[in-house]
């Protein structure tokens, strides 16, 4: 169910111990692995038809960092939002 090809792909990229687990730099490769993911671009490792992404942390001190990332495309309504920001709607 959470491999590769599976109905829920959990760490399409073998995780973050296959990369030695380089502290600090865990979230970025996360970041980099779902926009590789969403963009089409992951190889061999690619989720198909990939639209939302999940990556979630978890720091020494407790914290617990979580980001949803999603293709723009996909949710119009951020589009437009995104598109309209910041213009005044008098």
């Amino acid at each position: 169910m959470t491999a590769l090809g599976g109905k829920l792909p959990v760490n399409t990229s073998g995780g973050l111990k296959s990369k030695g687990h380089p502290v600090g730099a865990t979230g970025v490769a996360q970041v980099i692995e779902i926009a590789r993911q969403l963009r089409g671009e992951a190889g061999p490792r690619q989720v198909k038809g990939a639209r939302v992404g999940l990556t979630q942390n978890m720091g020494g001190t407790g914290a617990a960092p979580s980001s949803t990332f999603s293709r723009p495309s996909r949710l119009g309504f951020l589009d437009r939002r995104v598109r309209d920001h910041g213009q005044s709607r008098t």
